[in-house]
């Protein structure tokens, strides 16, 4: 929601006595809706006047009287300990902060009123400057309770303080210290954050946050919405020389002529970014011309509950674009209902589901874009403008995105000039809060949730940059590494994946290690107790590199080698064929036009086994055939690049299920959609490899089932 001026320090008020958050009565009138969705308390404001750095101030009191006044801080986790977000790096090589966004719910326990002049905190322990807000003025009546808004408007460095202390200075009291222990908060998901439930809208465009949660600033007076965004998306406008969020120059001399689709965000598709539940939702109403928002709150909007004790709001959706199907049912106010709360048809969604586009409905500010916030309990109904539930705002923080400061005011970051500090990852391993005044580009390497409880998960053409995201994605669901493969198409280095369940498997995977890397790493991970599962060899910058995975389980004795040439490849074949070993995995490269064997051979009895490594592509199909005659079916297959030719490795044996299937020569669109077929008939993939035919990236697949 937009974030218009607003004083300083905003505070809410309550008409009664309340022993906790969640029992804070409303403002007398009831709700109050502003073209901010910000509502105002009634009765007190807190004016930030000087503020002094450095050490604490002291001054001698007047007065001998212990304050009598209690807090209640807000927000906390389970534990009572004060929950701060991590704030992704501004730029690459930058460090990651934290913010805390504290409100202490104040209760004034005497029979006069007394006023907060001044608000001192502290980090003891650590080396982060005590901040010392002076000037203030905020009066609570005797028996009253207002909430104060905690004047820390930094974000700060690691390592984080065990505790924050808070010094306030009521007239007529001595101060009086509070303190809390502090808690870095991880979103209840399984890595701790959420997917930005969007995409790039096109190469230079990105999404953006103008809002800040210091206090005065929209969302921060408002409890819940304490650590929300409002997103649009922003082109660098080299006239204004600022990030504008317009299709028009910023420096437009009749803003007022602007449409709706003249905002970069107007119309950008929405997905939901967890799996969870759609509780309330409203979708007919219209959305507002630019520079005119007379409409009702969140205008077209859905509240999502994900199962994890996050409840997120999707606010200020585009007319018309919400499926029908999420919203069969519109939720109403009491108001709006006569005198009956009205909630909407509860609606399952899955990760990554399209729910509708950005637009202009709602309290928006007379301009479009989308606001997207997470509390941790239900609204009393659609609206809740008076937070009757007592909600929390949460931290949301994001993972598979790439994030960078835009500068003050939007006009700080020039992306033409050269030699400026890149893009911070922002990656599963450690999901981030965006800065304030930041720019978002999301999933850049695509959007393809991860079901958990199949049988198999495949993944194929992923680029070196997006290797470990997609990776990561899979074993976190739960997935450990079956096979790899990767391969070269045009100079950059593409990876094939598959992934069963873990099973309570202890795994380890490593990819890209050299030669001597490799080596190490084999004889380092063996002595731990785990064995060789596969190994892929291949090319990438006209070097040997290599892929492995091993497991802790027990299996056949096994003999592994790699980069081998030709004469130690027959002297391995002669002498392990005689010892009753067989290979299981087979890959060939070639390094200036001499070939290099890495193999994996195991003890075991499968009947015959007959194998190849030097099949060219023109022969393929005869010698899959012959196999095939002779009772075999195929097991593995590896494909490269020999003397300008594709060349495949594969390995037939007898004693395996005869439901099994091969296919060479595909496209990457035909492997994705073969592979759900085989998958559906109960044949998972057992070896797959990608090359370059043409410049043009091909695949070869085998599925075995049972």
């Amino acid at each position: 929601m937009t974030s218009l001026p607003a004083p300083m320090g905003i505070t809410r008020t309550a008409d009664a006595p309340a022993s906790r958050p969640s029992t804070v009565t409303a403002p007398a009138g009831g709700r109050r809706l502003t073209p901010s969705w910000l509502r105002r308390a009634v009765g007190s404001t807190f004016m930030i006047g000087a503020i002094v750095g450095g050490s604490l101030l002291s001054a001698p009191s007047a007065f001998a009287l212990a304050s009598t006044f209690t807090y209640t801080p807000d927000p906390v986790n389970g534990a009572g300990a004060v929950i701060v977000e991590r704030v992704a790096p501004v730029t690459d090589g930058s460090s990651a902060t934290w913010r805390m966004n504290l409100d202490l719910l104040a209760k004034n326990n005497s029979g006069a009123g007394h006023t907060l002049t001044r608000v001192v905190i502290a980090y003891p322990g650590s080396a982060i400057a005590t901040r010392d807000v002076t000037g203030l003025s905020q009066a609570i009546s005797a028996y009253q309770q207002a909430w104060v808004i905690v004047p820390e408007n930094r974000t700060l460095p690691f390592p984080l303080p065990s505790t924050v202390q808070v010094t306030l200075y009521w007239n007529g009291y001595d101060a009086q210290t509070v303190s809390y222990p502090l808690a870095l908060y991880r979103d209840n998901t399984l890595t701790g954050g959420y997917r930005f439930p969007s995409i790039q809208k096109a190469a230079g465009m990105y999404w953006s946050i103008r809002n800040t949660q210091d206090i005065g600033a929209g969302h921060r007076g408002f409890r819940p919405q304490k650590f929300a965004y409002d997103l649009g998306v922003s082109r660098w406008d080299a006239t204004a020389h600022a990030w504008v969020e317009t299709r028009a120059a910023a420096s437009d001399p009749n803003p007022g002529t602007l449409t709706n689709d003249d905002y970069l965000s107007f119309g950008m598709p929405l997905y939901a970014m967890h799996a969870g539940t759609i509780i309330e939702c409203r979708s007919d109403k219209p959305d507002n011309t630019p520079q005119n928002a007379p409409g009702t709150a969140g205008g077209n909007s859905l509240w999502i509950d994900f199962g994890n004790g996050e409840i997120g709001l999707y606010a200020h959706l585009e007319a018309g674009t919400m499926p029908a199907a999420l919203c069969p049912v519109q939720s109403k106010t009491a108001n709006e209902n006569g005198g009956v709360v009205k909630h909407a048809t509860h609606v399952a969604v899955s990760e990554g589901q399209f729910l509708g586009r950005a637009g202009n409905s709602g309290a928006t500010g007379g301009h479009p874009h989308f606001h997207l916030h997470l509390q941790d309990r239900a609204p009393a109904d659609w609206i809740d403008g008076n937070d009757s539930v007592g909600a929390q705002g949460l931290p949301l923080l994001f993972d598979h995105a790439l994030m960078r400061t835009a500068g003050a005011n939007m006009a700080g970051f020039d992306p033409t000039i050269s030699g400026q500090p890149g893009w911070s990852k922002v990656t599963a391993s450690a999901p981030s809060a965006m800065p304030s005044f930041s720019l978002n580009n999301p999933n850049s390497c695509g959007w393809k949730p991860v079901p958990t409880g199949l049988a198999q998960w495949e993944r194929h053409a992923i680029s070196a940059t997006c290797f470990q995201e997609v990776f990561s994605d899979a074993t976190i669901k739960g997935y450990r590494p079956i096979f790899l493969d990767a391969y070269d198409v045009n100079g950059a280095s593409y990876t094939n994946m598959v992934f069963r369940p873990t099973a309570g498997v202890a795994w380890k995977a490593y990819a890209g290690m050299t030669d001597a890397g490799y080596q190490s790493t084999f004889t380092t991970v063996t002595g731990l107790g785990y064995r060789l599962l596969q190994v892929d060899s291949y090319l990438s910058g006209g070097t040997a590199h290599y892929d492995a995975i091993f497991v802790k389980q027990a299996g056949p004795a096994y003999v592994a080698y790699h980069g081998v040439d030709a004469a130690i490849e027959s002297f391995n074949v002669t002498s392990l064929t005689s010892q009753g070993y067989h290979p299981v995995s087979m890959s060939v490269i070639s390094v200036g036009g001499v070939r290099q064997w890495t193999a994996l051979w195991v003890q075991s009895n499968v009947g015959t086994v007959h194998w190849s490594s030097g099949i060219a592509e023109a022969n393929y199909a005869s010698y899959i055939g012959t196999q095939v005659s002779a009772g075999l079916k195929q097991v593995y297959v590896n494909a490269y690049l020999y003397n300008g030719g594709v060349y495949f490795a594969a390995i037939f044996v007898q004693n395996v299920p005869a439901n099994w299937v091969t296919e060479f020569g595909i496209s990457s669109s035909q492997l994705g959609t073969d592979t759900a077929t085989q998958v559906a008939a109960g044949r998972l993939t057992v070896a797959e490899t990608g090359y370059s035919k043409g410049g043009v990236a091909t695949f070869a697949a085998v599925w075995l089932g049972n």
